[in-house]
């Protein structure tokens, strides 16, 4: 078989085959390739020490990050490829790192200790396809199955277990009996996982196309690195279709009752370290999946006003999956964004500029602006400067 490799990678590999060494790409990239898809990178296993690796190539720009663990970086046309030596991990005192690293020109040895058959392939040129444990079969078959022991797998590295549920969901592959058995068997060890991590893997599953069949299959194993989950009806959890990860992680929480749900939101994504200004969007697009009328135009100039354009798909197209609206709000909403509300202070048509003019000052500038949003909001006044002036008169 023929992989197309490009330009780089082929350099990167021709310069180390020049000088008595084999290396081929490797890993994810080979099972990329395989599917038809673009491989998002390209790493690249060589029999190259990391001392001969940087005297090859010393004449390129190079990151020694990895080193000690015998990855150089080559960055050729402003890509990085990480070139590694062939190693077999020590023990894994902490179920997350290798308390050593031992390079060895065996090829094999190096396949032997990745994570998952469709994951331990790597090709090139002159060698072709090299697949020791029947990688291509399972990419065939859509099954993902461990390298070797599937409890050993996991024992080392708990992460393991995580990026098993990740690829499962995203590729939409079934988990193999006894790797699946091992990952429930040693789900315990996910909490040497950091929140980090955790997170990383939990939004790539969360976005995956069977990610509702990996949190209904997996639940209790995912309970582990995400404890929340343990408390969430996920065999309630209605079809995931068209929302994306950060709605169907929300729409979890909204399946607990209304009164904690946005307050177990926000203690789940502060233990998982993720970002702030996601924690308060989440929190704020629960807070209103419960409002009471979401029926006229009124009250999603509201919701758009509290949440912006994405917040209120968000919300409604949650409200949808929970029969708490009908699709066709959806289509309202899109119908009220494209006439362009006036849902914010920027959209008012007179500023503070204006209101000074009149005499206002200081804080009563930016009362008057709020009582004027809000008046346009609820249909009191036409959003043009004479009127929003005049009401402001009638009222002042």
């Amino acid at each position: 078989m023929h992989i197309e490799l490009n330009k780089d990678v082929l350099y990167i590999i021709d310069t180390l085959k020049r000088h008595g060494h084999r290396a081929d790409a490797v890993g994810g990239c080979v099972r990329d390739f395989l599917m038809g898809k673009p491989p998002f990178d390209i790493d690249i296993t060589t029999s190259a020490s990391p001392d001969e690796m940087k005297r090859i190539f010393a004449d390129e720009r190079t990151v020694e990050t990895g080193i000690k663990h015998g990855t150089l970086t080559v960055v050729l046309h402003g890509t990085p490829y990480e070139v590694t030596t062939y190693r077999v991990d020590g023990e894994y005192a902490d179920h997350r790192h290798p308390d050593e690293v031992i390079f060895t020109e065996t090829l094999s040895e190096d396949l032997a200790r990745r994570d998952f058959t469709v994951n331990a392939m790597c090709y090139s040129p002159d060698h072709g396809l090299t697949d020791l444990y029947g990688g291509r079969e399972d990419l065939e078959r859509g099954i993902i199955r461990a390298v070797g022991e599937a409890a050993k797998r996991f024992t080392e590295d708990a992460l393991r277990i995580l990026r098993g549920l990740r690829f499962s969901s995203t590729l939409g592959f079934e988990i193999e009996e006894k790797t699946a058995a091992a990952m429930r068997g040693c789900a315990h060890l996910l909490s040497f996982v950091s929140a980090e991590r955790v997170l990383v893997e939990w939004r790539k599953l969360l976005g995956g196309k069977d990610a509702r069949r990996i949190l209904t299959q997996f639940s209790e194993v995912l309970a582990v690195a995400i404890p929340a989950l343990s408390e969430i009806p996920v065999e309630d959890l209605p079809p995931l279709d068209d929302l994306n990860a950060e709605e169907r992680m929300l729409l979890l929480f909204a399946l607990l009752p209304k009164e904690v749900a946005a307050v177990r939101f926000e203690e789940c994504a502060l233990a998982l370290r993720s970002d702030k200004a996601s924690i308060r969007r989440g929190t704020e697009i629960l807070s209103h999946l419960h409002d009471a009328d979401l029926g006229t135009d009124e009250s999603l100039s509201y919701l758009l006003h509290d949440l912006g354009e994405g917040g209120a798909r968000a919300a409604l197209s949650i409200r949808v999956r929970l029969r708490l609206c009908a699709p066709s709000r959806l289509v309202a909403l899109e119908k009220w964004i494209e006439k362009r509300p006036c849902t914010a202070l920027s959209d008012l048509a007179v500023d503070g500029k204006a209101l000074a003019a009149l005499g206002y000052r200081g804080r009563a500038i930016g009362d008057a602006l709020q009582e004027l949003l809000f008046a346009v909001m609820s249909g009191k006044v036409e959003n043009r400067p004479d009127a929003l002036l005049s009401y402001l008169g009638a009222v002042k």
